[in-house]
């Protein structure tokens, strides 16, 4: 299948929805006006690459997600961004940088041809969660037997608590 520019207008639009953002919050974003985010989703504005991969990074996709023949309209990203309402936007900013930084890993990878095996994946017991703030512990519980260092998250806390993503 052919991504002509009305299906790529269709898929940006179902990635924007996707994620709980407005025309207007992307127009904001990429320096245009809404009437022309409107016009890219409607499939009568073409887009540029460099547009591409900043509605890409907005939307938390890799760009080739866009262009495959077969497009799932929610991603674990999107679900995330819109999660909590109530997250500033460096914490969105943040997960939008993770998620960018593995699509360069992951490119990386695939150019160097270095391939994961799945069976060194590690594997931990299962425990019975009651909240988030259980998982969160259960997490750097297993970090720290692992590694014997704080996992991200735990020092994200920190920068938190600091105010440096914009909450406190």
């Amino acid at each position: 299948m052919t991504i002509d520019q009305a299906e790529l207008g269709r898929r940006l639009k179902q990635a924007r929805e996707s994620c709980g953002l407005t025309q207007e919050d992307v127009a904001q974003e990429m320096g245009m006006v809404r009437a022309t985010i409107a016009q890219i989703e409607l499939g009568n504005r073409s887009v540029s690459g460099l547009e591409l991969a900043k509605l890409s990074y907005l939307y938390a996709r890799a760009i080739r997600e866009f262009l495959e023949a077969a497009f799932d309209e929610e991603s674990l990203a999107s679900v995330l961004l819109r999660a909590d309402e109530d997250a500033g936007d460096g914490v969105r900013g943040a997960l939008r940088d993770c998620v960018a930084l593995g699509h360069q890993l992951r490119d990386l990878e695939r150019l160097l041809d270095i391939s994961r095996s799945t069976s060194s994946v590690a594997a931990y017991p299962s425990v019975a969660l009651g909240s988030k703030w259980d998982a969160i512990q259960s997490g750097t519980q297993a970090a720290l037997e692992e590694v014997g260092v704080r996992p991200p998250w735990a020092i994200c806390r920190c920068c938190l608590r600091r105010k440096v993503f914009g909450r406190g």
